[in-house]
């Protein structure tokens, strides 16, 4: 993992585990308020290399959680930590398959919040990408 510049709030998390970000921002944001927070960018199906994993949305769905995991424990966080995830779809009939892949990685009782919203196209010709929020309180307060 490496670590960007802190600002007084928070750095930039960039994990050599999953592909560099498309954009210009940092692949998540740690935030030392409080609590700590992880602002995850967008993560979508590509393989370490950058390049889209393959036109079968399972597999699509497999990576991009794969590497949304990968960034939360190089982040230093959980996955159950996730306190919200955000889910872009080209194809909204696709949230029915989502789901049964979803149970692989989150155990019941540990899901974080989710929105599905359905999307006219994603970079790449991707199928499915995800942002997050991970939180990590300073202290046991539940």
């Amino acid at each position: 993992m490496a670590v960007g510049p802190k600002s007084k709030t928070h750095q930039a998390i960039q994990s050599r585990r999953t592909p560099p970000s498309l954009g210009v921002g940092p692949q998540a944001l740690l935030a030392d308020l409080p609590d700590k927070m992880l602002f995850i960018s967008q993560q979508l199906p590509f393989v370490t290399a950058g390049r889209l994993v393959g036109p079968d949305f399972n597999k699509q769905a497999e990576t991009v959680l794969n590497n949304l995991i990968n960034l939360v424990k190089d982040g230093g966080f959980a996955p159950t930590e996730l306190a919200q995830v955000r889910v872009y779809l080209t194809d909204i009939k696709n949230e029915k398959a989502l789901y049964p892949i979803m149970h692989k990685y989150f155990a019941p009782g540990s899901f974080p919040a989710i929105s599905i919203i359905g999307v006219a196209a994603l970079p790449a010709e991707a199928q499915i990408a995800i942002e997050a929020l991970a939180i990590k309180p300073t202290e046991d307060k539940y």
